[in-house]
């Protein structure tokens, strides 16, 4: 994902606002269900491995809660980059960014809790 990404726009804001403001509302629909099923496949696997984990209830319910509303923030910022300005390209970039960085964050804290956390 990253990677096509990076392809498309060379992770530039300015590319990124001139591609997503000259789709036609056909392609965001499509563009939207492509990158929503991804998300929904890989929030729901990813939160599940996360919540059998050890970690406390309030990290658990920290990244229940910051994973669908940035992923709701940068599917809904496609559309606002087409239909309201142009700068809501700085939302999308944001917005995906703490995505990677999140679902990074949650790998990590998995991998840590199953194979290297020590029981007491």
């Amino acid at each position: 994902l990253l990677a096509g990404i990076w392809f498309d726009t060379n992770m530039k804001v300015a590319q990124i606002m001139e591609g997503y403001s000259s789709f036609t509302t056909m392609e965001l629909v499509n563009h939207c269900h492509e990158y929503l099923l991804w998300f929904l496949f890989h929030f729901i696997t990813v939160m599940t491995i996360f919540f059998f984990t050890s970690y406390s209830e309030k990290i658990k319910r920290f990244f229940a809660v910051l994973v669908p509303v940035f992923i709701v923030s940068d599917i809904g910022s496609m559309w606002l980059i087409r239909y309201v300005a142009k700068g809501f390209a700085w939302q999308l970039f944001i917005s995906g960014l703490v995505l990677a960085i999140t679902f990074l964050s949650l790998f990590l804290l998995i991998q840590y809790d199953l194979w290297l956390k020590r029981e007491k």
